[in-house]
């Protein structure tokens, strides 16, 4: 992590593709937070507040603090993996592996 960490913190356009896949990752996190706020039109303003505190999250650890990029991007990736988690128990509450996401 520390060498991804530094490697981040060198260039924000390296020319060795060094950072294809944090830009990837930009662009696909880009486009599902502006995704969810068009395509849900139901979302109310905290939820609304979430997606742009998101995209500013991701947008100043990307290019102003980009040595923490990769502690960011671990973080997102836990959270969203729990989120996933919590889905899946509150859509299958009687499933054997219900009591492990419960706890």
């Amino acid at each position: 992590m520390q060498a991804w960490s530094d490697a981040c913190a060198l260039a924000l356009f390296p020319s060795d593709g060094t950072r294809f896949y944090d830009w990837a990752f930009g662009y696909i996190f880009t486009a599902y937070m502006i995704e969810d706020v068009i395509v849900a039109t139901k979302l109310d303003a905290l939820m609304i507040w979430h997606h742009v505190g998101c995209l500013l999250g991701y947008y100043i650890a990307f290019s102003a603090i980009p040595s923490g990029y990769p502690y960011f991007f671990a973080g997102c990736i836990a959270f969203e993996v729990g989120s996933a988690a919590f889905n899946v128990y509150c859509l299958y509450p009687s499933r054997p592996m219900a009591a492990f996401f419960s706890t």
